[in-house]
């Protein structure tokens, strides 16, 4: 027994005298600030992560943190330790400044924009950020598509029913300028417009009155516009209302006989309009962003509601990396009729030089007549889309705040006969494949 206690008694001031003593302010404060000095980074956060859990907490030990974290590009880690600097000094110009492009360079503008709200004159003046800025955006952009396989158009005219009013369409090609501008009211909205001139050429089989006819070439028009509002209560959290108008325009024509053999032409328009409204909620986790959606929708003669998700991934902690994946549960009915779909889709962006992003996109499951509350494209064709993938590369323009993209996009559909009375009934379903190649600017301001 005294044995055990003479052990005892050794092995405790050992414990003491190997074990790690708890950080003092004077070690913290003298060893971040030669690293800072030194510009090791690394070396700041080891050594102020271990501070903090000692109970050690400070402006400046928060600054140098912060400003480690953003040297190393890693802005949503920076993000906390800025805010927490703001608590201790709520007007830190430099807290302030800094904190606002880390929000910027993780594309959260709205939470830019509001803290921007909180700006000193003089940090207003050095950032050039005017109390109300006309604009924060603009952005142009034109997509050119091409069509189905000419060979099908026989075999659609052929093999569709003949007495049944209803149509079946394939695409020829198609042309589509979209213009987008962003503006501010005070500094948590962010108001945002788009409008879109589609024209498409396609070609048609459709009955109407009991009566077939073969349109070689026809010219759709489309006319849409956009609304939407970032509307930012709290740092962190946007709720976004959406709407959008769709007016398109649809020649009927057809050939008939008269007399003995000749033939006549009928040439009208049937004009469409459709409307879209929805809200988007959107909440900021750190390097993980957590959005959900709904819409309402009356696209091509029947009702859609569409229930969405979305969760978007920054691993690295700024724009050199990212993941977003979205789930929708899509569904449509008209009169007793009613179908559910449902449809996800990835997006998975990187940096592959110093001036250059590559970006792959793919959606999977089958859908048609699905407006997309988070990239707020609108597909309402009559095809069914099984998939669409699409590659882009972006050009950043630093000094201008100007982006420059251009894509391609490829499209696996499914051309149908649609009865004008049972739009759900489709029937003589032929694959089509077609591509599309985007190109645009966009500007931050």
């Amino acid at each position: 027994m005294k044995t055990f206690i003479l052990i005892l008694l050794v092995l405790i001031p050992l414990k003491n005298l190997t074990g790690q003593q708890p950080m003092t302010f004077i070690e913290a404060d003298t060893s971040t600030f030669r690293a800072y000095l030194d510009s090791d980074w690394d070396r700041i956060i080891e050594v102020g992560t271990t501070a903090i859990d000692n109970g050690i907490d400070y402006y400046y030990l928060r600054l140098r943190i912060a400003y480690a974290y953003f040297m190393k590009g890693r802005y949503q880690k920076a993000i906390p330790h800025y805010k927490k600097l703001l608590e201790f000094s709520n007007n830190d110009p430099t807290g302030l400044e800094y904190l606002y492009y880390c929000y910027r360079y993780t594309a959260r503008d709205a939470d830019a924009e509001k803290l921007a709200g909180r700006f000193t004159p003089a940090l207003k003046n050095f950032l050039g950020k005017e109390d109300r800025k006309p604009l924060t955006g603009i952005g142009i952009n034109s997509t050119f598509g091409t069509g189905a396989d000419p060979s099908l158009k026989d075999d659609v005219s052929q093999t569709a029913p003949q007495d049944i009013d209803g149509s079946q369409i394939l695409p020829n090609s198609f042309m589509n300028f979209n213009f987008e501008i962003s503006h501010g009211i005070q500094r948590s909205i962010i108001v945002h417009h788009s409008a879109n001139l589609l024209n498409k050429d396609e070609y048609a089989f459709a009955v109407v009155n009991s009566t077939p006819y073969i349109s070689e070439s026809q010219k759709i028009r489309q006319f849409s516009y956009h609304l939407s509002a970032d509307v930012t209560p709290v740092e962190g959290l946007t709720l976004s209302p959406l709407f959008s108008y769709i007016n398109y325009r649809v020649p009927i024509f057809y050939e008939y006989g008269a007399g003995s053999g000749n033939k006549r032409s009928v040439y009208s328009y049937d004009s469409h309009s459709e409307l879209v409204t929805g809200i988007k909620l959107e909440k900021n986790l750190g390097i993980v962003t957590l959005s959900l959606a709904g819409s309402l929708s009356n696209l091509n003669l029947s009702k859609q509601n569409t229930a969405a998700a979305s969760l978007t991934i920054l691993p690295l902690g700024n724009l050199n990396l990212y993941l977003t994946a979205n789930g929708y549960l899509h569904g449509q009915k008209q009169r007793d009729a009613a179908i559910q779909q449902f449809m996800h889709s990835y997006t998975l962006g990187f940096k592959i030089a110093k001036h250059l992003w590559l970006e792959g996109y793919s959606t999977f499951g089958e859908f048609s007549n699905l407006y997309d509350p988070f990239s707020e494209l609108t597909y309402n064709s009559l095809e069914l889309n099984k998939n669409i993938r699409s590659i882009s590369l972006i050009i950043p323009l630093y000094k201008s705040g100007a982006s420059l993209f251009a894509g391609a996009r490829l499209y696996k559909s499914e051309s149908m006969f649609v009865p004008v009375e049972d739009v759900f009934g489709s029937t003589n379903s032929r694959e089509i494949n077609y591509q599309s190649f985007t190109f645009g600017i966009s500007w931050k301001l």
